[in-house]
């Protein structure tokens, strides 16, 4: 096989167009949209052509297609969530909940600190707190 030459674009040119979905993404990744493209539609076309009494036309091929593309784009979002809530690198600080710990911890009231997590008290309940 031919291997891609190094032959950088001229200077000025336009960039590169962000890539689709389906081509981003690892091995494994290219993989698993590949196979979600092809199982579902062969799948759904199967059913779509056994429901409709073995009639094949692009209606059919047209549910199967929707489906598919639908099945995608379910699982690609659903795997760029998980991989989101299993990182650490889009943790971003809560400034406010910071500042009530701290507010709280000053005015000897931490065992409230829980419920504020739960989001059950805000800096305006705050004032609320008699104990």
């Amino acid at each position: 096989m031919g291997a891609m030459s190094n032959i950088k674009p001229p200077e000025g040119a336009a960039p590169m167009p962000p890539q689709p979905l389906t081509m981003q993404g690892g091995p494994w990744v290219l993989g698993r949209n590949f196979a979600v493209m092809t199982g579902v539609n062969a799948g759904l076309a199967v059913a779509i052509k056994h429901y409709r009494g073995g009639v094949e036309d692009y209606k059919g091929s047209m549910g199967a297609s929707f489906g598919a593309g639908m099945c995608f784009t379910l699982v690609s979002n659903l795997g760029a969530k998980i991989g989101d809530h299993f990182s650490n690198n889009n943790k971003e600080v809560d400034t406010q909940y910071i500042a009530t710990t701290e507010m709280l911890a000053a005015l000897d009231l931490s065992k409230y600190e829980k419920n504020f997590k739960k989001g059950q008290l805000t800096d305006r309940t705050l004032p609320l707190l008699t104990e």
